[in-house]
Order: structure tokens, then sequence, then C-alpha cells
């Protein structure tokens, strides 16, 4: 009787291209990950420009 690994010969190969399944996702990920990006980049801006403006509103204080 011969021993199985569980897989299948058409099954075992699904690494070579083209033959993963499909997920049924089209989007884009660079397009995402690109916007994520970007908005830590526009929250650090914010959060930069707000820090200067009270310690300058501080020094002008004094």
């Amino acid at each position: 009787m011969p021993i199985s690994n569980g897989s299948s010969p058409e099954t075992s190969n699904n690494t070579e291209a083209g033959n993963s399944p499909k997920t049924g996702d089209n989007s884009d990920s660079v397009l995402w990950i690109v916007l994520g990006i970007s908005s830590l980049v526009g929250v650090a801006v914010i959060l930069v420009v707000s820090r200067e403006k009270k310690i300058k509103n501080t020094n002008n204080r004094q």
C-alpha cells in the first residue's frame, strides 16, 4: 500500500506562475500603501506645525 503525503499531483504545483487561486481581490495594493503613508506624513506635519505654533505663542506671552 503506497503512503500518500496528502497532496495530489494536481494541487502540489500551485506555486508556479499563473496557478495560484484567485481571491477576488482586484484592488491595487501599491495605491493603498501610498495612501496610508501619505496620511501618516500629513498627520506628522499637522503635529509639528501645531507644536511650533504653541511654542511660538508661549514665547510671545513672556
